[in-house]
């Protein structure tokens, strides 16, 4: 997925776009600097109009921890601490391009794969955008994610050469088990009876345009960003709300309404504000695979 993300930046930025990131993609993702060397202190990318920067900066806990202790002799506020030498990094990394120099060129920086709130950068007058890889290139998405597109883009296949919209023909169009495609189509609320409506949608306009996603309607943007796992932070709320009120019932409901990958996000996000930061630590070290 990140492989193919830095492809697609590359591709925007015609190659003229650096890549930072933790020593550990160093190899995998062909990197051109570092977190906590290569983003500060460097004239090296000097006018440099876009960067990229994978992962969070985040410094060993353990040696933050001993240092705040000899500080403060006590580890009260050392979460606000912490998130300052995050932020600090990540300030660091935004002067590198020194747009100061350049009033009147406009500069973008990618921070891919982070969980951080970049808000606070709004403050020293930059434009905060938060997307998702996959609504940069679809090949960045999650299996699940890229997988629906592929039906999205299968159903119009379909309706262009004027064949029969049935699952197995979505299947093979789509190269997409049957199997699977049936697990798909069932979070679409209202199952295969309202997926096939969008033939009928596609149909009506698929002369108009060559994107997909403009030849939908406004009816079906929130089904379909749902159904795609575009919206998880609306998910984190809702989740947050339902174990609030300790109701199990409505979870259900929850549960039923978003896709499997949503949840899954919604949780993980609600376990970095639940759990102490070295646990979180020992689950990555165990379900976040690393690049060999």
């Amino acid at each position: 997925r990140l492989v193919a993300l830095i492809a697609k930046l590359k591709e925007l930025h015609d190659k003229d776009i650096p890549v930072l990131g933790l020593k550990k993609y160093w190899k995998a993702l062909d990197l051109d600097g570092n977190w906590f060397n290569d983003n500060r202190g460097s004239n090296r990318f000097k006018a440099q109009q876009a960067i990229s920067a994978i992962g969070t900066p985040r410094i060993n806990l353990g040696v933050a921890e001993d240092e705040y202790l000899t500080l403060f002799g006590t580890l009260e506020g050392f979460e606000d601490y912490y998130q300052s030498l995050i932020d600090a990094e990540v300030t660091q990394l935004i002067g590198r391009p020194r747009v100061h120099l350049y009033p009147d060129t406009e500069f973008v920086i990618y921070i891919v794969g982070t969980d951080q709130n970049l808000d606070y950068l709004k403050q020293y007058g930059i434009n905060v955008i938060n997307r998702h890889a996959f609504e940069m290139t679809p090949e960045a998405g999650t299996k699940a994610q890229f997988s629906k597109w592929k039906l999205l883009q299968g159903l119009r296949s379909l309706v262009r050469a004027g064949k029969k919209i049935t699952q197995l023909n979505l299947a093979q169009v789509s190269d997409i088990s049957q199997s699977y495609l049936s697990e798909l189509i069932k979070t679409w609320k209202g199952g295969w009876r309202e997926f096939k409506k969008l033939s009928e949608l596609l149909l009506d306009t698929h002369r108009s345009s060559d994107k997909i996603w403009e030849i939908f309607q406004l009816q079906y943007e929130g089904s379909l960003k749902k159904w795609l796992g575009l919206e998880p932070l609306d998910a984190v709320a809702d989740l947050a709300q339902v174990l609030i009120n300790k109701d199990w019932a409505t979870y259900k409901v929850y549960a039923e309404s978003y896709s499997g990958d949503v949840l899954s996000t919604a949780w993980g996000i609600l376990a970095r504000l639940i759990l102490p930061q070295e646990v979180i630590d020992e689950l990555e070290q165990i379900l976040v695979p690393h690049p060999t």
